[in-house]
């Protein structure tokens, strides 16, 4: 939900998004919210009938630096970010079923902190292993933006393909 504010000077409007808790300059200056909804559209018009394998998209020389971005397309899209390209899974519902049943055998017999699809950072590139098993869980901001603090990889990593 958005709502439009006059801020009282000469043609000067300021869109808050309480959604995304974040302010969106009406100057022509590109905001977070604008740049993920370019590459947005970029990624959704790749995937236009695709529905199993993975998809690589190739982005110009630091579209994807912004961390902020990079955490949205990553909630929106199970994707890996490694360089300048984007790399989208498109799994299906039988292998999700097996990755669940990994993670829930590693956490049962261990005292390790395993989970399918969490986000690591490698050497500046981001990875989303199909399930990753941590001897020690990274902490709750690396789980929670895992880009921005810089979640570690696992210890064991699954990739099934």
């Amino acid at each position: 939900m958005a709502t439009l504010t006059n801020m009282e000077s000469k043609g000067s409007f300021r869109i808050q998004n309480y959604k995304k808790n974040e302010n969106v300059s009406m100057n022509g200056s590109i905001s977070t919210q604008s740049k993920f909804d370019e590459i947005h559209a970029k990624i959704e018009q790749k995937l236009e009938g695709e529905y199993s394998g993975i998809i690589k998209i190739n982005f110009p020389a630091g579209e994807l630096g912004d961390l902020k971005v990079c955490e949205d397309i990553h909630n929106a899209f199970n994707a890996e970010i490694i360089g300048d390209n984007l790399f989208i899974k498109c799994d299906g519902g039988e292998k999700e079923r097996i990755h669940t049943r990994l993670e829930n055998s590693f956490e049962s017999q261990n005292q390790w902190w395993a989970s399918s699809n969490t986000l690591c950072v490698v050497r500046g590139n981001q990875y989303r292993p199909d399930v990753g098993v941590w001897f020690r869980a990274p902490t709750l901001p690396q789980r929670r933006m895992p880009i921005v603090f810089s979640c570690p990889p696992p210890n064991v990593w699954i990739e099934r393909s």
